[in-house]
């Protein structure tokens, strides 16, 4: 009898115990005004900086698997990936952004942005969540940044968070594993 008591007290204290962590870890989604146009926005994690992208542009997200290196590739090229069983090229955000990385890093996460035949991967460290950001919570880049950078920043939020131009980046022939190769979408046309 005593052992059916100390379950049952065992029950109820991870039972409070999960509820009280539930409570800890529910986030309350921001206040958007109704008049404030917003983006919804998928941010994640690469060596530790937080990115956003426009979750028009992410047609999934899927677990790291092998990614297979594509010799002679650009330094930004991870590799590629077998995705339900078309060949996707992985990128390192960091480096196609010429920003300067000291280590590999264990990739557990790709966002895979385009459709269909056009279609690459960014590869993240960590997911972070499905957030509405108003527009007007997202400042202009500032004028120091130059190159790439530019091109593919839309801006930084409030908690600082570089949201991606994800189709400045569709755009990019660069970033296909065949850059000859024309899509016609609804994120524009990419030219060589």
């Amino acid at each position: 009898m005593a052992k059916a008591v100390d379950i049952e007290q065992q029950a109820r204290i991870s039972a409070e115990i999960l509820a009280k962590r539930a409570e800890l870890l529910a986030v309350e989604p921001p206040k958007i005004s109704l008049d404030d146009k917003s983006l919804s926005v998928i941010s994640f994690n690469v060596r530790g900086q937080k990115y956003g992208l426009d979750s028009s542009c992410v047609s999934s997200i899927v677990s790291i698997q092998k990614i297979t290196p594509v010799p002679f590739s650009a330094d930004y090229v991870l590799g590629v990936v077998n995705v339900r069983g078309r060949l996707v090229m992985v990128i390192d955000l960091l480096k196609r952004l010429s920003i300067s990385v000291s280590s590999d890093e264990d990739w557990n996460n790709m966002l895979i942005l385009g459709e269909g035949d056009a279609e690459f991967a960014i590869a993240a460290t960590g997911l972070e969540q499905l957030v509405q950001v108003g527009i007007s919570g997202i400042a202009p880049p500032p004028e120091s940044i130059r190159g790439i950078v530019r091109k593919y920043l839309c801006g930084i939020t409030e908690d600082l968070v570089l949201v991606l131009d994800g189709r400045a980046m569709l755009d990019d022939p660069s970033l296909y594993a065949n850059s000859n190769y024309r899509k016609e979408s609804s994120y524009g046309t990419a030219k060589n």
